[in-house]
């Protein structure tokens, strides 16, 4: 078995290191285990915990805020608000004018020119990274 990279909170190393092994026999075994843990953690926070590009869709409320599913977030692409769902240039949502990010929270606020969501289902998309770029250490112990 590899280590799943797209969601392995600790490395191989790390993980030896912890557990004060120098041999390679366990290795496999060992990778299973950061795997199966890692796993563990994302369905447990129900978060996706490792940095990673994203897209998703919500439905708009009428609301100026929208709560991301996945935080901290370490950048924001690209915004749109469309019931057609088409998500052309002109439902783009100007980030650097009429938003403000709650990174660590995943809370996108809209405010100046953009002041609610149009209601919809899923006519809201959004293209942003979030998850830990360094994972916490309280993170990789547990």
């Amino acid at each position: 078995m590899s280590l799943d990279t797209a969601n392995a909170l600790v490395t191989l190393a790390e993980a030896k290191e912890f557990l004060k092994i120098t041999g390679t026999s366990e290795d496999t075994l060992l990778e299973g285990f950061i795997n199966k843990a890692s796993i563990w953690a994302n369905d447990f926070t129900q978060r996706l915990l490792l940095s990673r590009a994203l897209t998703e869709y919500y439905d708009g409320d009428g609301d100026n805020e929208l709560m991301l599913k996945q935080y901290p977030v370490s950048a924001l692409t690209n915004l749109y608000d469309d019931v057609l769902r088409a998500f052309g240039a002109g439902t783009a949502i100007n980030i650097a004018s009429d938003v403000v990010l709650d990174s660590e929270k995943g809370i996108v606020r809209l405010w100046n020119q953009a002041v609610a969501f149009n209601v919809g289902i899923a006519n809201v998309k959004v293209v942003y990274t979030a998850g830990y770029a360094t994972v916490p250490e309280t993170i990789k112990e547990a």
